[in-house]
């Protein structure tokens, strides 16, 4: 019955599985190229231009003077894009179900005001990694963050009203916000 049925995961799922609809054109192409075989040389275009995830990618702007050499985005093989989607997906619908979890758990506004800390979480990662330097501009901007964050959930009329269910759902609209952070990190570093 309804009692059952687990919304926050359906809503996770279903959104997450809508990104499948970009394959579908990709996908039509290439099995258009094989049934005219027109694959060969695309196929060895794109083994000679791939990156390694190891490896440096190529320079996303050839030569800025040249209008012909706009912006041209490495291409990657499926075994490469696997490997870094298997990184990145599993976080992302873990703090997609997590935050709509929350949603049903805390108000919307602090779930919201909750969930902007996604970028001073991403911000500390990146320094405990060495992969940012400190600037204190921002280190105090994140301590303002997450002042306004124990405001926001103080105020919050569930929560003061002894809401032990609100502060469950303040925590985990953290948590979601703190692996979207690191989702956020993981794209930074493993994408070109």
């Amino acid at each position: 019955g309804v009692a059952a049925f687990d919304q926050p995961f359906f809503l996770t799922y279903f959104s997450t599985s809508l990104f499948s609809l970009y394959l579908v054109v990709p996908l039509g192409k290439t099995a258009h190229r094989r049934c005219t075989g027109q694959a060969g040389a695309e196929e060895a275009e794109a083994a000679a231009t791939s990156t390694s995830l190891s490896g440096s990618a190529p320079p996303l702007l050839l030569n800025s003077n040249d209008p012909s050499n706009a912006l041209r985005q490495p291409k990657w093989n499926v075994w490469q894009v696997a490997r870094v989607s298997a990184v990145i997906a599993p976080l992302w619908i873990s703090s997609d179900y997590i935050y709509n979890i929350s949603l049903g758990l805390t108000s919307v506004s602090s779930n919201t005001i909750i969930s902007s800390t996604s970028g001073a979480f991403a911000y500390l990662i990146l320094l405990f990694m060495q992969k940012e330097k400190l600037q204190y501009r921002m280190l105090i901007g994140v301590v303002v963050s997450f002042a306004g964050i124990c405001l926001v959930c103080l105020a919050d009329p569930a929560t003061a009203n002894g809401g032990e269910e609100s502060l469950l759902g303040d925590v985990l609209a953290l948590i979601a916000a703190a692996i979207y952070g690191a989702q956020t990190v993981c794209i930074k570093l493993l994408l070109p």
